[in-house]
C-alpha cells in the first residue's frame, strides 16, 4: 500500500513534502511519499498543497539529493521562496499514480470501504490506515461506535473487494473488543 488521497473537486494524492530548499536558486527537496522513485524523473507538473486552492507548478527540473529528489518548480526563484513551501505536500490527480500489481492497494483506496464478516454482516467503516512496524493496520469505525484496529494481514482481512467497496475481516476473540 502506498499513498494518501486528498478529497475535494479534483481527486489528487499525494505524492511528497516539501522539507527545506536546496541550494540558492529555488530547489526544493521533497521526502517521497511514493513508492516509485522513477516517477520524480518524469513528473511535468505536480501541484502544491496545502493552501486554500492547491496549486498546479511545472516542474522544470529533477536531481537526486542523497536519497531525496530535488526539484525545480515553476515560480520559485529564490532560496526564500523555496522555504516558504517547507511542510507542503506535493500531489498528482489521481489518474496519475503509478498502476500497480494485482492484490496491492493504494491505502485511500481502501479508507471508507465497509467491513464485513465472512457471513456479510456490516462492522462498521474503515476510516484509516495506519503504518506499523509488523504490517499496515486498518483503523475500523465500529458500529456501535468504538474504534479498532486490524492488522493488514490474510489471517484477519480475508478479502479486499474495491468494486464492492468492502473487505472482509475475520474476527477473532478479542479482535474488536474494546
Amino acid at each position: 500500500m502506498t499513498g494518501e488521497a486528498r478529497g475535494g473537486p479534483e481527486f489528487r494524492v499525494r505524492i511528497g513534502r516539501i522539507v527545506a530548499p536546496q541550494g540558492v536558486r529555488g530547489a526544493v527537496r521533497v521526502q517521497s511519499l511514493s513508492d516509485f522513485p522513477e516517477r520524480w524523473a518524469r513528473l511535468t507538473q505536480v501541484y502544491v498543497g496545502d493552501e486554500p486552492t492547491p496549486r498546479a507548478v511545472r516542474c522544470l527540473g529533477f536531481t537526486r539529493g542523497g536519497t531525496m529528489p530535488v526539484l525545480k518548480i515553476s515560480g520559485v526563484e529564490t532560496r526564500d521562496e523555496a522555504e516558504k513551501l517547507r511542510g507542503r505536500y506535493l500531489e498528482v490527480p489521481r489518474d496519475q499514480v503509478h498502476p500497480l500489481p494485482a492484490d496491492t492497494f493504494y491505502t485511500f483506496e481502501l479508507i471508507g470501504l465497509r467491513a464485513e464478516d465472512p457471513a456479510g454482516t456490516l462492522l462498521g467503516r474503515v476510516v484509516d490506515v495506519e503504518p506499523a512496524p509488523a504490517s499496515d493496520l486498518l483503523v475500523l469505525e465500529l458500529t456501535d461506535g468504538r474504534t479498532a484496529r486490524v492488522p493488514m494481514v490474510r489471517a484477519f482481512v480475508q478479502a479486499v473487494d474495491l468494486e464492492g467497496q468492502r473487505v472482509v475481516i475475520q474476527p477473532i476473540p478479542g479482535l474488536l473488543e474494546p
